[in-house]
């Protein structure tokens, strides 16, 4: 608790510094920006119907970078079309074998630079190198499995399950999987942070509802360079999970050692 009063302390000073930045600094000479990151879940993209109604619910939402799951993608032809329906804007797709496989990454504008795309495990586990606004990122979107990690880096996805009590309602009593210790001891070990958490150290939260329980499962975590602004989620008409949206401040020069998990170890 200690720690996450110390955190929320850290924020408000990082908000503040980029206030007095954003006013004194010359505009073409920021190297210091904010993004606006979405991760869902959104249940199947492979109804011809439902994909536009879910593109264009999409695209009217306020965001830089959007990390999507459960495409449910089978062909090339459907990321073509997918990607096509998109418009000129980048995309990153990954589709895989089971049926609720399919991640991807898609910004709003143009204006990405594409270093290295990564298809650690097909539909399922996506990483993406790529220069946006100034900054170097390690954009990283998965379901279930997990990872590797570098520079600035944002992962994101349905984890699929909690790390603790006050990520869930539910009447069962709580205990930690093995998979949620996993998570929690990678995510320790390269310095990734719940940007929830860092906003919210103790409220008690949910992304995904069911007859049963509610959970936090869909989730941001940002490297250590990188300052939690702003969070928030909503319910749509289209899946039982929430859209997750947050506010990032980027500008710090990233570490210049990098941390790697041997993902073979996990699949």
């Amino acid at each position: 608790m200690k720690q996450r009063q110390e955190e929320g302390k850290e924020v408000s000073r990082w908000r503040l510094m980029a206030e007095i930045r954003e006013k004194t600094i010359d505009p073409a000479l920021r190297k210091v920006i904010t993004l606006k990151i979405i991760t869902w879940n959104v249940r199947g993209l492979q109804s011809e119907r439902l994909r536009k109604k879910k593109v264009l619910f999409l695209q009217k939402l306020d965001y830089d970078i959007l990390c999507l799951q459960e495409l449910r993608l089978k062909t090339k032809e459907d990321i073509e079309e997918l990607i096509k329906l998109w418009g000129p804007s980048h995309s990153v797709v990954s589709i895989g074998e089971d049926s609720a496989d399919g991640v991807g990454f898609f910004f709003k504008n143009t204006h990405v630079n594409i270093i290295k795309k990564r298809d650690i495990i097909p539909g399922r586990l996506l990483l993406v190198d790529c220069h946006y606004g100034g900054q170097k990122f390690r954009l990283i979107n998965k379901m279930r499995h997990l990872l590797e990690c570098g520079f600035n880096t944002v992962l994101c996805g349905d984890f699929n399950m909690v790390t603790e009590e006050n990520d869930r309602i539910a009447s069962t009593i709580f205990k930690e999987s093995r998979e949620g210790k996993l998570l929690t001891q990678i995510c320790n070990d390269a310095s990734l942070r719940d940007l929830y958490r860092i906003l919210n150290p103790q409220t008690i939260h949910f992304t995904r509802f069911d007859s049963f329980s509610k959970t936090r499962i869909d989730r941001i975590y940002i490297s250590s360079e990188i300052v939690a602004l702003r969070y928030n989620d909503f319910v749509t008409d289209f899946s039982d999970h929430k859209v997750v949206r947050a506010t990032i401040l980027c500008g710090t020069d990233p570490p210049s050692t990098n941390w790697k998990l041997n993902t073979t170890l996990y699949v």
